[in-house]
């Protein structure tokens, strides 16, 4: 059975799978507030639907195909 990830869980997922910081993602994410990326991943923030599309960009796996791939 597939788990569907949460959009921090997934960004987490990708960021360390392609070896990035979270310095180098939230730059390429254009995110300028220094710990976003860190409330992000650890759910204490919900990313509004304009960073969700970066993500999905960025990583080339759109939000609707966030499954976990052990």
């Amino acid at each position: 059975m597939e788990a569907t990830l949460t959009a921090y869980e997934a960004l987490r997922l990708f960021r360390e799978r392609a070896g990035l910081t979270q310095f180098a993602t939230a730059k390429k994410l254009g995110i300028t507030q220094p710990n976003l990326l860190s409330l992000i991943e650890t759910g204490k923030y919900n990313p509004n639907a304009k960073l969700v599309a970066k993500i999905e960009e960025h990583f080339a796996i759109p939000a609707s195909e966030w499954k976990a791939a052990a």
